[in-house]
């Protein structure tokens, strides 16, 4: 029994400690513009997969967001662009559960819909 207590006691130590690093490490970020959503108006991305989202803990409301990084697609090409996600938006869980079903590929294509404004912004993937 004391010896399982240890090894989780460890294992504690050893995730605390990577996650502690994480947030001391000053990450450089690229900085590209945001997609533009339009209230009732469907916007297409091209989001990379090939690799994990980068995180970033915003301290003042206590949240960590996804940077999300994406080609927003109109009639006038293609803009890079990096969508900076609230994890806890039911989006992030749609496009992680899109990203999971279409894992064979390098780049998941979406259309989402936005609709209410500020407060109310709602972000729904269409469904193709």
């Amino acid at each position: 029994m004391e010896i399982q207590k240890t090894i989780k006691q460890n294992e504690n130590k050893d995730w605390l400690a990577k996650e502690l690093n994480k947030t001391t490490e000053q990450t450089e970020y690229e900085k590209l513009p945001s997609p533009i959503f339009e209230e009732g108006k469907e916007t297409i991305l091209d989001i990379d997969i090939s690799k994990p989202f980068d995180s970033w803990h915003d301290d003042s409301n206590n949240r960590d967001k996804a940077i999300v990084p994406c080609k927003q697609i109109t009639s006038e090409g293609e803009t890079k662009c990096t969508w900076w996600l609230n994890k806890f938006n039911p989006v992030y869980r749609q496009i992680i559960q899109r990203a999971l079903e279409n894992s064979d590929k390098k780049v998941l294509r979406v259309k989402v819909f936005r609709t209410g404004q500020f407060n109310n912004t709602r972000y729904t993937l269409v469904k193709e």
